[in-house]
């Protein structure tokens, strides 16, 4: 009976924590710019190096779980991206919890975070980014070119070679 509720109870601490952040609000933006988001929100709390801060894994839908080495023990940190906030909840012997405002620019698909920690010298914003697929990149070149453009390349793919409409017939 005690070995099942030593194991039954971080199960149901990490459940209680995934039904915590994901109230309220969907997750936005693409997973790689929310694990970014998060990595980084969590270094900045904690002034550390992004490159002590593990995944461990996705816990629900926008709930992303991280373990850093932090008050002398290694320590879960877990993470949820909403439409407008960041939101960090952390296992510590003082547990952690911090809701972050962030803006979503969705021309550029980046996330911006102002945040300034006073006992950490790094002041600059934190940007991350949605990887740009293919088709995106497809897609934004044919957005990107002229009417005149778009309507040449119709009448070449209907009429062939001679689409002038200027020339005079043969």
């Amino acid at each position: 009976m005690n070995k099942t509720r030593r194991f039954a109870l971080p199960i149901l601490a990490a459940l209680l924590v995934s039904a915590w952040l994901a109230t309220g609000s969907r997750a936005m933006g693409p997973e790689d710019m929310n694990l970014c988001l998060c990595r980084h929100v969590i270094g900045r709390l904690l002034c550390k190096d992004i490159e002590e801060i593990e995944y461990i894994g996705r816990m629900a839908d926008g709930t992303y779980g991280f373990s850093v080495f932090y008050a002398s023990k290694p320590t879960r940190f877990y993470c949820y991206v909403s439409e407008q906030n960041i939101q960090v909840r952390g296992r510590a012997a003082t547990p952690i919890t911090r809701t972050i405002p962030y803006v979503f620019d969705k021309n550029s698909r980046c996330g911006i975070v102002a945040l300034e920690v006073p006992e950490c010298p790094n002041k600059n914003d934190i940007i991350c980014c949605a990887v740009r697929k293919k088709e995106d990149v497809e897609e934004e070149k044919f957005w990107s070119r002229t009417i005149p453009a778009l309507l040449d390349e119709d009448l070449k793919s209907v009429f062939g070679k001679d689409a002038n409409a200027t020339k005079p017939a043969k």
